[in-house]
């Protein structure tokens, strides 16, 4: 999988986070991660103009992205 669809993946998976806070009635968080979401959604469309590298393991990477985010977050 290229590295600019799993940004993409990822900046989407933060927005729908951001939209369970924004519910939740946590705005400063969900407007944190909407900003965070916004930066990685700008590094896929910069990701996906510069190269088409290839991620050997899209999984797993993905994952530790979004655990890392809600290590740091929470």
């Amino acid at each position: 999988m290229p590295r600019s669809r799993l940004s993409l993946i990822t900046a989407g998976i933060l927005l729908a986070g951001a939209l369970i806070w924004l519910t939740l009635g946590r705005t400063v968080s969900a407007f944190l991660w909407v900003a965070i979401g916004f930066g990685w959604l700008l590094t896929a469309l910069v990701q996906s103009k510069k190269s088409s590298e290839v991620v050997p393991a899209p999984a797993s990477r993905l994952v530790r992205r979004i655990s890392r985010l809600i290590l740091f977050w929470s």
